[in-house]
């Protein structure tokens, strides 16, 4: 046999291993790793809900510090949201009796309190949220490979 002969099959060899490995990582990695479509989050082809999303970020070391972060951030939002919509709710619903200025004062708060607060602490929360989730990916990968 020649030299090149055993070059090409020690060539075709180590190929059709590297291709094993490489669908054996794509089988791993998509069972292991969280990841995110349009409906949720997927783990395992599976969809989670976003309790099994917090209790997985929790139980990882890594991902502890922002899961909380995400969580704190959500309940401001929604907290922020709940006054905004009260405060709407409150200026149209009520008897102006010749006074609007209550409507416009209220609904104001509502603008402000809804862009002032809510909208920045959902993007804050949506950060964490995505940090996190990367988080754990990397210690989950780190730990398997």
């Amino acid at each position: 046999m020649t030299k090149a002969t055993c070059f090409v099959i020690a060539l075709i060899i180590s190929t059709s291993c590297l291709a094993q490995d490489s669908a054996s990582f794509k089988r791993k990695y998509d069972a292991l790793t969280i990841y995110e479509d349009v409906w949720g989050h997927r783990l395992n082809g599976q969809r989670i809900t976003q309790r099994e999303l917090m209790k997985r970020l929790l139980g990882n070391e890594d991902s502890q510090f922002d899961a909380r972060k995400w969580r704190q951030a959500r309940l401001v939002t929604g907290i922020a949201s709940a006054v905004a919509a009260g405060s709407l709710l409150y200026a149209t619903t009520t008897r102006s009796d010749g006074n609007d200025d209550r409507t416009i004062i209220f609904g104001g708060i509502a603008f402000l309190v809804q862009a002032g607060v809510s909208f920045p602490f959902s993007i804050k929360a949506r950060r964490h949220q995505q940090r996190a989730v990367w988080l754990y990916n990397r210690d989950v990968l780190a730990r398997t490979f």
